[in-house]
């Protein structure tokens, strides 16, 4: 039986925005826009990630945002609440497709579309 690992997790460059007003307005307007090409049933299972990372992690805030391509369930400034706990539902969630990104400002983790 092969030995399974965490999610494989890649390290993303990003800046900070100089007009902070701005992105916060573009990010909701694209949020909405791309919130229809996502169905039902990953917008629920969003939520419940976004649940479930809420109890494994003490943090700053999850966030849910839809993107074209993937739903993002951002956890800011995270840190884990239980490192055994994590890394089961981190295992779960591998074989279900979603993969982790981690940011200097937090751990992203990404819902493919279906």
């Amino acid at each position: 039986m092969q030995k399974m690992t965490a999610i494989p997790t890649v390290q993303l460059n990003t800046q900070e925005a100089s007009r902070p007003w701005f992105s916060i307005h573009d990010a909701h307007l694209r949020n909405l826009a791309n919130q229809g090409f996502h169905s039902a049933a990953n917008q629920k299972r969003a939520q419940e990630m976004k649940a479930r990372l809420d109890n494994l992690y003490t943090h700053k805030g999850v966030f849910v945002n839809y993107r074209q391509k993937f739903i993002s369930i951002k956890v800011n400034q995270g840190k884990a609440n239980s490192m055994f706990d994590l890394t089961k539902q981190e295992l779960d969630w591998m074989v279900q497709g979603v993969r982790r990104a981690v940011t200097p400002q937090g751990v992203i983790y990404r819902i493919p579309r279906a």
